[in-house]
Protein backbone atom coordinates (compact mmCIF):
# COMPACT_ATOMS: atom_id res chain seq x y z
CA UNK A 1 0.00 0.00 0.00
CA UNK A 2 1.46 3.33 -1.08
CA UNK A 3 1.09 6.40 1.09
CA UNK A 4 0.74 9.95 -0.18
CA UNK A 5 3.12 12.69 0.91
CA UNK A 6 2.84 16.47 0.90
CA UNK A 7 4.61 18.04 -2.08
CA UNK A 8 3.62 21.70 -1.63
CA UNK A 9 1.41 24.25 0.09
CA UNK A 10 -0.26 27.30 -1.48
CA UNK A 11 -1.80 30.23 0.44
CA UNK A 12 -4.85 32.23 -0.64
CA UNK A 13 -6.57 35.19 1.02
CA UNK A 14 -9.74 33.88 2.66
CA UNK A 15 -11.06 30.34 2.70
CA UNK A 16 -10.63 27.95 -0.22
CA UNK A 17 -13.94 26.52 -1.41
CA UNK A 18 -13.11 25.12 -4.82
CA UNK A 19 -10.23 24.17 -7.06
CA UNK A 20 -9.51 22.45 -10.35
CA UNK A 21 -6.36 21.13 -12.01
CA UNK A 22 -5.49 21.99 -15.59
CA UNK A 23 -5.63 19.01 -17.96
CA UNK A 24 -1.81 18.76 -18.03
CA UNK A 25 -1.62 18.95 -14.21
CA UNK A 26 0.79 21.90 -14.27
CA UNK A 27 -1.65 24.56 -13.04
CA UNK A 28 -4.22 24.74 -10.28
CA UNK A 29 -7.18 27.13 -10.31
CA UNK A 30 -8.62 28.01 -6.89
CA UNK A 31 -11.11 30.37 -5.31
CA UNK A 32 -13.23 30.85 -2.23
CA UNK A 33 -14.87 33.33 0.09
CA UNK A 34 -12.81 36.33 -1.05
CA UNK A 35 -14.15 36.11 -4.62
CA UNK A 36 -10.57 36.09 -5.95
CA UNK A 37 -9.55 33.56 -8.62
CA UNK A 38 -5.99 32.25 -8.31
CA UNK A 39 -4.05 30.47 -11.05
CA UNK A 40 -1.06 28.62 -9.62
CA UNK A 41 2.06 27.23 -11.29
CA UNK A 42 2.54 23.86 -9.59
CA UNK A 43 6.13 23.46 -10.78
CA UNK A 44 7.19 26.60 -8.91
CA UNK A 45 4.38 26.66 -6.26
CA UNK A 46 3.63 30.31 -7.00
CA UNK A 47 0.64 32.35 -8.11
CA UNK A 48 0.81 33.22 -11.81
CA UNK A 49 -2.31 35.36 -11.89
CA UNK A 50 -5.06 36.57 -9.56
CA UNK A 51 -8.25 38.49 -10.31
CA UNK A 52 -11.68 39.21 -8.88
CA UNK A 53 -14.53 36.96 -9.98
CA UNK A 54 -16.92 39.60 -11.39
CA UNK A 55 -20.20 39.86 -9.47
CA UNK A 56 -19.21 37.10 -7.07
CA UNK A 57 -20.08 37.11 -3.39
CA UNK A 58 -17.99 33.98 -2.91
CA UNK A 59 -17.00 31.44 -5.54
CA UNK A 60 -18.41 27.93 -5.01
CA UNK A 61 -17.30 26.11 -8.16
CA UNK A 62 -14.61 26.32 -10.82
CA UNK A 63 -14.07 24.27 -13.99
CA UNK A 64 -11.37 24.42 -16.66
CA UNK A 65 -11.72 23.38 -20.32
CA UNK A 66 -9.56 20.46 -21.50
CA UNK A 67 -7.30 22.78 -23.52
CA UNK A 68 -7.01 25.32 -20.68
CA UNK A 69 -8.22 28.21 -22.84
CA UNK A 70 -11.29 28.96 -20.71
CA UNK A 71 -12.56 28.49 -17.20
CA UNK A 72 -15.93 29.01 -15.56
CA UNK A 73 -16.87 29.96 -12.02
CA UNK A 74 -20.11 29.68 -10.09
CA UNK A 75 -20.96 31.85 -7.08
CA UNK A 76 -23.28 31.74 -4.07
CA UNK A 77 -25.43 34.38 -5.78
CA UNK A 78 -26.05 32.10 -8.78
CA UNK A 79 -23.70 34.04 -11.07
CA UNK A 80 -21.79 31.92 -13.62
CA UNK A 81 -18.83 33.64 -15.27
CA UNK A 82 -16.72 32.35 -18.17
CA UNK A 83 -13.17 33.65 -18.67
CA UNK A 84 -10.58 33.29 -21.44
Amino acid sequence: KKTKHLIGTLKMNGNCRCMAFSNDGLKLYSSGTSGQIYIWDLRMNKCLYRHTDEGSTGTRAIAVTADGSRYATGSEAGVVNIYE
